[in-house]
């Protein structure tokens, strides 16, 4: 009888050794595996494990190298796990791990789909080794805050999905990108993705704090600027960090990629020279009052859908409209077009639109009737604003909007010795033809375009000697004498002798009756830009105290009162959307 046991013992031990099944305990935690190869994969556990958890290295003298899938899915009592040799995770191997809060895993290269998916409690997490990491591993983690995997080279499908506590990713070995892989990570402030070469659709979604994406400047295939993230070309551009209020997009950007803007909260976006609004592309900005495109000529389907804020849409150079571009914001009453009718203008375009709502198209533009598109229409005039250069002299740069319209100001000019600091007219509310002129550092060109607001119809202010003529002009031009290619008023030096501009700056101190404080530089620094908006809301959401000289220089638009009104001023301002503040 002995004999027969004992050959069934050794049947059953062979058995095991062959398919690599077997069962072994460490502590209190008896731990199901298989063995495979000589390694051993960790499947479970036959009682439900509780407290810190710690996988042993080594199970029969095998390695412990792999977690299987699911093996503590729901385990709702582990609050730490180690597990010191394994190298793979599997799928849910860790799945709603309620309790979770930290996981040391040193030899980890890969993580597999949903391996911490819902562990709300997890707050840290140690895998310097990992190199890939599957779709949704740390989806819904709800208390991370600082994540860095310093290896990693691949994330999947909504790595970092819902976890809204994460303020900081430092991924700087990272090429590949999933798609939506940060997506509601609404505390996330900064990404660190040096040498990425892959963005899947819609990375950044609702990242609504993200102030800046960190690109490499020798990465190959993307550029950062201001935070935002284009390709290398800096033509097209990806994603916008959601936690600016107003945005100016370089000169070279051409397209606004699909959902670029998708639920940011910004207010204002200039977008000088872009030519193409991709899909999607502002769905959801909520907050979105003012949309400067003057060389927009396509816009696709649903690009500014839901943006409620929105109540007048200019199109200064359209060509294309896509379905339900601007519908379901229901506060747009009016869209004015300066171009022939578009050739493309989809279904149900501005649906949802107010009750007085109407198309106007600028005199002499054809292919509009009355309704079009079962819009009303009515044709109405143009105004022009002219930006005018008195250092060369010349018309920089024309652009048109209806009455009560607002313009996007030319790039700023630039001059050898001369700091360009501004335009010395507002332009946000434009009710006339005007002419604003470029204000310079050092030199004084403003009084002679003070004469020159005529200019507006004259596209050639070269024939226009009166900055010439204009006394004071000439001087400011004189301050560097080495860039003045207009030798022209070495006439006027002499009645306008060079003492004139060495008294003016001391005498002109104007300064003296302004005490020295600059409105909208609300730090002092001397320069007026978004750093100043930022302490003005701050002091608006009662965050900080401003002292008597901040809260003159804060007050914008003079109404003794300091609120969020007088940052978007200062925004404006910042972006070249005004040239000044006004009482």
């Amino acid at each position: 009888m002995i004999k027969k046991l004992s050959a069934a013992l050794i049947a059953v031990l062979l058995l095991v050794q062959l398919f690599g099944f077997g069962v072994t305990s460490r502590a209190d935690n008896q731990f199901t595996y298989t063995v495979a190869g000589g390694k051993v994969t960790i499947t479970g556990c036959t009682n439900p494990p509780t407290g810190e958890l710690i996988i042993p290295e080594e199970i029969d003298g095998k390695p412990v190298t792999k977690i299987g899938a699911n093996a503590f899915s729901d385990c709702s009592e582990i609050t730490s796990v180690s597990m010191p040799s394994v190298e793979y995770v599997g799928d849910y191997a860790f799945y709603y791990c309620s309790a979770l809060t930290s996981v040391d895993m040193p030899s980890v290269t890969e993580i597999a789909g949903g391996g911490f998916q819902s562990c709300s409690a997890l707050e840290f997490v140690n895998a310097p080794k990992v190199n890939k990491i599957g779709d949704y591993a740390f989806f819904w983690n709800r208390s991370l805050t600082e994540i860095t995997f310093e290896c990693a080279t691949e994330l999947g499908t909504e790595v970092f999905g819902d976890d809204e506590s994460i303020t900081s990713i430092d991924l700087p070995a990272v090429t590949k990108l999933g798609d939506t892989v940060f997506a509601r990570c609404t505390s996330l402030c900064r990404v660190n993705i040096p040498n990425v070469t892959t963005i899947g659709w819609n990375a950044f979604e609702h990242c609504s704090a993200l102030s800046e994406i960190v690109i490499a400047p020798e990465n190959a295939k993307f550029a950062s600027e201001g935070g935002m993230l284009m390709n290398k070309a800096r033509t097209t551009l990806l994603a916008y960090p959601g936690a600016r209020d107003a945005v100016r997009l370089p000169d070279s950007v051409k397209t606004v990629e699909e959902r670029a803007f998708y639920y940011a909260p910004l207010h204002i976006v200039d977008m000088p020279n872009v030519e193409t609004v991709g899909d999607n592309a502002f769905l959801m900005c909520q907050n979105l009052e003012t949309v400067l495109m003057t060389n927009v000529q396509m816009i696709g389907q649903w690009s500014f859908n839901c943006c409620p804020k929105l109540s007048v849409v200019d199109l200064q150079s359209i060509k294309s409209v896509g379905q339900w571009a601007f519908a379901d914001g229901y506060g747009i009453s009016a869209a004015y077009f300066y171009t022939n009718a578009p050739t493309e203008f989809g279904d149900y375009v501005f649906y949802g639109h107010t009750d007085d709502f109407c198309i106007y198209y600028a005199d002499g533009c054809t292919g509009y009737t009355n309704p079009w598109n079962e819009y009303a229409t009515e044709a109405f005039s143009p105004v022009t604003v002219t930006f005018y250069d008195a250092l060369t002299n010349t018309i920089t740069a024309e652009r048109l909007t209806h009455s009560g319209g607002t313009v996007s100001a030319p790039s700023a000019p630039e001059h050898d010795g001369y700091t360009f600091i501004g335009w010395d007219a507002d332009f946000s509310c434009v009710t006339e033809n005007i002419t604003v002129t470029a204000l310079y550092d050092g030199a004084e060109p403003t009084p002679t375009p003070t004469v020159e607001p005529t200019p507006t119809e004259e596209p050639t202010p070269t024939e226009q000697p009166t900055p010439t003529d204009e006394p004071t002009p000439t001087p400011t031009v004189e301050p560097t004498p080495t860039d003045e290619p207009t030798p022209t008023p070495t006439v006027e030096p002499t009645d306008e002798p060079t003492p004139t501009p060495t008294v003016e700056p001391t005498d002109e101190p104007t300064p003296t009756s302004a005490p020295e404080i600059l409105i909208g530089d609300v730090n002092g620094n001397g320069t007026i830009n978004t750093a100043d908006a930022v302490l003005v809301l701050k002091y608006a959401a009662e965050m900080i105290e401003l002292d008597d000289v901040q809260l003159i220089a804060a007050d914008c638009n003079y109404n003794e009162v300091v609120n969020t009104a007088d940052a978007v001023l200062i925004l404006k301002y910042a972006a070249g959307m005004i040239g000044e503040f006004k009482q």
